[in-house]
């Protein structure tokens, strides 16, 4: 009768977040409707199993210890870093043969926003409130700016309010923005406030700034390609912007000389100076 009674009290602890769930995903993937309700099912059918757990043997049942502590420790470090103070780190890069109207320039670096159901537009917008007040020459944006569904986008963007205006904001395509519909995703942020390089690139000031695709693409019209995006970059010095590591190749373009690349990915971030030097951070 205990078991029953804490299992009673857990579903009801649990229930607004399965409804709020449930309502948001029927809500965003709603061609996906058929899916969601049998997988929702299904889930808060597995509830009375928990009952069984003390009739286990000690070997099945020492499983599902760590598999719950791993879950309520995945869960704790998820609300650390989802309240915590925002974190700024300073990076200088030295590049060879900067011209003197670019020493100075300052370019602040975002990644993996994934904007999505559970993202707080008030923590989106305190990103934002705290890049603008950095004073950048630019913002770049290297990826993952969504979580897969094009819907978020507009989310994104609303976000994207709290930046100064005046403060250039660029951005290329990450692996989460090619698992549902890249062409949605690209022709969302077209004439927006976010100038998305795809395999193009932008002037900044003596700047050039290459923005290339992700390797995630799956067709070969999205595939990167680092020399189309600094075809037209001419003097500038040539900054290549990519989400992840290996999408940036050695320079292959212009006079040959070494090409400055910015990406950002589980790995941290690379800036190749004076050759094809490594920085990860």
């Amino acid at each position: 009768m205990r078991g029953v009674l804490w299992l009673l009290i857990a579903m009801l602890i649990f229930a607004p977040f399965n409804i709020v769930t449930i309502w948001q995903l029927l809500r965003t993937h709603p061609r996906a409707r058929h899916w969601i309700v049998t997988a929702a099912v299904a889930g808060n059918l597995m509830w009375p199993f928990f009952l069984m757990l003390r009739q286990l043997t000690p070997f099945t049942r020492c499983p599902s210890r760590v598999f719950l502590t791993l879950g309520l420790i995945g869960s704790i470090a998820g609300v650390y870093h989802a309240l915590v103070p925002l974190r700024v780190e300073r990076v200088p890069v030295a590049i060879d043969g900067l011209p003197a109207s670019a020493e100075g320039m300052r370019l602040a670096l975002l990644s993996d926003l994934h904007v999505g159901l559970f993202t707080r537009p008030g923590r989106l917008a305190r990103i934002f409130e705290t890049t603008s007040r950095l004073g950048p020459d630019a913002v770049l944006m290297a990826g993952d700016l969504i979580d897969d569904d094009p819907h978020f986008v507009p989310k994104l963007l609303e976000g994207t309010r709290s930046l100064d205006p005046a403060i250039p904001l660029l951005a290329v395509l990450g692996n989460h923005e090619m698992y549902d519909d890249p062409l949605r995703v690209i022709a969302a942020l077209r004439g927006s406030r976010v100038r998305l390089l795809v395999n193009e690139g932008a002037a900044l000031g003596p700047l050039w700034i290459g923005g290339i695709s992700d390797y995630a693409a799956e067709t070969r019209s999205l595939a990167p390609d680092a020399e189309r995006a600094l075809a037209a970059a001419g003097s500038a010095t040539r900054i290549l912007l990519s989400h992840q590591p290996r999408d940036s190749p050695r320079p292959v373009t212009g006079n040959g000389e070494p090409e400055t690349g910015i990406s950002s990915s589980v790995t941290g971030f690379r800036f190749p100076v004076s050759g094809y030097r490594q920085c990860t951070c």
